[in-house]
């Protein structure tokens, strides 16, 4: 079950929430075993954040956490699609929107452990 953290200095409506996590729900799948089915999202909007210690009008830091490595091409084109979303969607520039990966050795949900 992946888990997305988005922190965005930015207000969102809830029609671009709605985009985001449609976008989210399709690029999921770009990891091995990964889809829309087990992804949690959450978001946090007109978070104070400074980006190479300017306060852009527009900055984000996704945090994504994935149970188990991934191949590195899958970081890369997982990173562009966010990075174009969020340009697209919430009209964040690329070079503000900075990704962080995480991997689980294990994962606990509905009564188990992956």
């Amino acid at each position: 079950m992946p888990f997305i953290h988005s922190n965005v200095s930015v207000k969102m409506t809830p029609e671009q929430r709605e985009q985001l996590k449609a976008a989210f729900g399709k690029a999921i799948s770009i990891f091995n075993g990964k889809s829309e089915h087990g992804l949690m999202l959450r978001f946090s909007d007109e978070c104070q954040m400074y980006h190479r210690g300017i306060s852009y009008p527009g900055i984000a830091c996704v945090q994504v956490h994935l149970f188990g490595k991934q191949p590195e091409e899958k970081y890369l084109k997982f990173t562009k699609e966010v990075c174009g979303f969020y340009e697209q969607i919430l009209q964040i520039p690329a070079e503000h929107v900075d990704i962080i990966y995480e991997t689980a050795a294990a994962w606990g949900s509905d009564f188990r452990n992956s």
